[in-house]
């Protein structure tokens, strides 16, 4: 309430209806206070709640970007592997002694003076 309200004249109620009015408008400005406190209090803790989890999920992606580029590495070097072995059992092994058509290894068993077609 306005000040001139409460102590100015024309209510006739004089000092005991100003105290009246003062101490429900204080209850009441209390109340508010203690309402907007404890939600002041408790959006800070959920701040803080959200910063600690907002930190730990960085921490996580982290870890998982990390994860992801070994895995594709691997994946990347398996197909590579796969497709080595893949052209290996089609068209032979370089140093096959066995292939005639493989200079490699026919040069490797008159070396080695050993043949796998005795």
């Amino acid at each position: 309430p306005q000040t001139e309200k409460i102590f100015g004249g024309g209510g006739g109620g004089g000092a005991g209806s100003a105290l009246k009015t003062l101490v429900a408008d204080s209850r009441t400005a209390q109340d508010r206070f203690n309402a907007s406190s404890a939600q002041s209090q408790k959006l800070r803790d959920d701040i803080l709640k959200l910063e600690s989890d907002l930190e730990e999920k960085k921490n996580s992606y982290d870890a998982v970007l990390k994860e992801e580029k070994w895995l594709k590495e691997r994946v990347d070097l398996r197909n590579l592997q796969v497709d080595s072995l893949n052209k290996r059992l089609e068209s032979g092994w370089e140093d096959d002694p066995n292939d005639d058509d493989n200079e490699m290894g026919k040069a490797s068993v008159e070396a080695n003076g050993v043949s796998n077609s005795d």
